[in-house]
């Protein structure tokens, strides 16, 4: 029976859409406000060096919530990578949550992805220097020339950016970003990677971070989009529901049976006091 009602409880989010309330972290409520404070039209300078593409495919619907949140707001990005599965993913979230159908968000104009750029640190800091963009790059991911690319007529270098974005699994790549683009430039970053990384300049340079799968959800739940992430907490949460309600009703029968005169069985036989 309790089988079978882990399994009811698992499938219910799945048929009938819904969220439970969750708690919601301070850096995971400052990464979206940083995000909020931008208005129509800046940009924010992304650095991708996530180390998988299963980066992507595991909580794809929350990177399709994070650039949803920033297609609505009419904010720009350049997209850039620094590890060779970056630009797959980069293609992927955009193409299959269709940014452009959903809210005319248009490739070239409102964001760009650039192809992995070897180098590290070196490369990070070639971007940020001055006509940065130009000189680091020839094409964009798509092999459009950059000069070509509407963005980049007013984005030359990290002096035309407004936030920073940083993405990271290997954990050296953090503090890479932070070195180079926020405190050499005095730009705020917000940051999706392990926290510890980059705990350091937390509250200074970087002001948001969302660290695994727990702030994904909290994300998601934040900004109203119910994908993926929330609902895997949300049958995580009827599940602990129902095994705190499994011991209540275990400890209500075991009081009854107390009550009653009823003791616990002894060699498989119960009996009477």
């Amino acid at each position: 029976m309790w089988l079978v009602a882990t399994f009811i409880l698992c499938a219910l989010p799945l048929v009938v859409s819904f969220a439970l309330p969750i708690p919601i972290s301070g850096r995971t409520q400052a990464f979206l406000a940083e995000i909020d404070k931008l208005s129509e039209g800046d940009v924010i300078l992304w650095g991708d060096s996530s180390a998988s593409i299963g980066s992507y495919t595991g909580p794809r619907e929350f990177w399709w919530a994070l650039w949803d949140t920033i297609a609505e707001r009419g904010i720009k990005v350049v997209y850039t990578c620094f590890d060779r599965g970056a630009p797959i993913c980069a293609e992927s979230a955009v193409s299959d949550n269709d940014l452009v159908g959903k809210w005319g968000y248009e490739y070239g104009t409102d964001y760009v992805i650039m192809p992995y750029t070897p180098g590290q640190e070196m490369a990070m800091a070639s971007i940020a220097a001055e006509d940065g963009f130009r000189k680091t790059y020839t094409t964009d991911n798509r092999g459009t020339p950059i000069d070509q690319i509407p963005i980049f007529q007013e984005v030359q270098d990290l002096n035309d950016v407004d936030l920073v974005l940083i993405f990271y699994h290997q954990t050296e790549y953090g503090p890479m970003h932070v070195r180079q683009w926020c405190i050499k430039y005095d730009i705020t970053g917000i940051v999706i990677g392990q926290f510890y990384a980059v705990g350091e300049f937390y509250g200074t340079y970087i002001k948001g971070n969302l660290d695994g799968g727990l702030a994904y959800a909290e994300f998601e739940y934040l900004t109203g989009y119910l994908g993926e992430e929330i609902l895997k907490m949300t049958m995580r949460d009827l599940q602990s529901l129902l095994v705190i309600a499994m011991l209540f009703v275990g400890f209500v029968w075991y009081a009854v049976r107390r009550t009653s005169g009823v003791t616990e069985p002894t060699g498989g036989i119960e009996h009477e006091r």
